[in-house]
């Protein structure tokens, strides 16, 4: 008998989890005989999905308005980019327990595994659950461990961790601890001094999620390589032992943000270039988008498409692959083989 799955995908900053579910049975995937994701994902594989809404709090980058938001941000992050120093860890960690009662949900209805993803401010979230495994491998006690073996993929669409984030010290700290903790083992098995006994114990861990990263090459809102930094600092600073895909949809240029030429420097920042008139700007409409319209007709393409929720499908069922009816997964070694093709 298939194993049941279970989906919580997270919506953008300033939607809600039934815009969220309106898009996913809204768009048609060609590959899919133009059904929606939810067809799809429902009626033929016999998945369930849940589209959470994040809280209502204050958005700094709208001016300090209410709105749902799975955490805040400040207003520069867009010019800071990779480099900004700021992340809502209180709100974070606050969304991170109401995504986990999800999951309870999830379980307690049957499901065996559970993916968790999101777009934009969404899959920023789902990556923020990764820290979940760095406390709990790290002997923290966690209230919610025995449901980290049931989470066996994450992903990400449109979206990025600065250098500075949490997810990424907590892997780096990790890693330390673990090799140090394989180190201390295998020194203690090469004496006989039986005061090391406390060293001596088999370090185990609940292995990581494999994660997926998808993001648009002229998204103007969230630069590519924002996302494709995060997939790189994801593994080294797991040490490899976080397997992430990155995928970039469209041809690599650069777009606008909130109606100015910008360019990309070496530091991760944008830098402006010219201001042009004459420019209106709409965030997180009812469709999730981000659009600029000006005199130059430029349009940002922070946007859930099609390819993209193809990508995912097609990613998770890569991954079930994987595990037999017992919920075992038959292939540790997944570096070897690719269901996509990534750049």
């Amino acid at each position: 008998m298939p194993l049941k799955i279970g989906l919580i995908f997270l919506h953008g900053s300033g939607s809600n989890g039934n815009e969220m579910r309106n898009i996913l049975n809204t768009l048609p995937l060609e590959t899919y005989k133009y059904n929606s994701f939810v067809d799809i994902l429902i009626n033929n594989l016999g998945w369930e999905l849940k589209t959470p809404t994040a809280d209502m709090i204050p958005y700094d980058v709208c001016d300090g308005e209410v709105m749902n938001c799975w955490f805040n941000r400040k207003s520069t992050f867009q010019w800071n980019g990779l480099n900004d120093n700021y992340e809502d860890i209180y709100h974070i960690n606050k969304s991170i327990i109401k995504i986990f009662e999800n999951v309870i949900e999830l379980i307690d209805n049957g499901c065996d595994k559970v993916f968790i993803g999101g777009f934009s401010m969404g899959g920023c979230q789902a990556l923020h659950f990764l820290t979940e495994y760095t406390k709990c491998n790290s002997n923290i006690n966690s209230k919610y461990y025995y449901l980290l073996d049931k989470i066996i993929g994450i992903f990400c669409i449109s979206s990025f961790l600065i250098h500075d984030s949490v997810v990424n010290t907590s892997l780096e700290e990790y890693t330390k601890y673990s090799n140090n903790s394989n180190t201390n083992t295998k020194n203690s098995n090469n004496t006989n001094n039986s005061n090391t006994s406390s060293t001596n114990d088999t370090y185990t861990h609940t292995p990581f999620p494999e994660v997926f990263i998808g993001h648009g090459a002229n998204d103007g809102l969230i630069h590519h390589k924002w996302g494709s930094a995060t997939a790189t600092n994801l593994m080294l600073n797991s040490n490899h032992q976080v397997d992430v895909q990155f995928k970039l949809y469209g041809d690599e240029s650069v777009g606008a943000v909130n109606g100015m030429d910008i360019e990309i420097g070496e530091d991760g920042r944008y830098n402006i270039k010219t201001n042009i008139a004459n420019t209106t700007n709409t965030h997180n409409t009812p469709t999730n988008t981000h659009t600029n319209t000006s005199s130059k007709q430029q349009l940002v393409d922070h946007e859930l498409t099609s390819e993209e929720l193809t990508d995912i499908l097609d990613w998770m069922k890569y991954i079930c692959s994987k595990y037999d009816s017992n919920g075992t997964n038959n292939n540790n070694n997944h570096n070897n083989k690719n269901h996509t093709n990534t750049n």
